[in-house]
């Protein structure tokens, strides 16, 4: 797998194949989603949210 890593621009390098897997998997109801770790990054994403006011 290559990326690349200029950020010069302000974008961030994707990994344009591994999403494309991604979305057909959720498509197709194959991507296995977890409530809890769902529920677990929520909350961790609000309390940094939180700290950086």
């Amino acid at each position: 797998m290559q990326t690349t890593v200029d950020t010069s621009s302000g974008t961030v390098p994707v990994d344009a194949v591994r999403v494309a897997e991604i979305r057909k998997a959720i498509n197709e109801g194959t991507y296995p989603l977890i409530p809890t770790k769902i529920g677990d990054a929520m909350i961790a994403a609000g309390m940094l949210l939180q700290k950086g006011r």
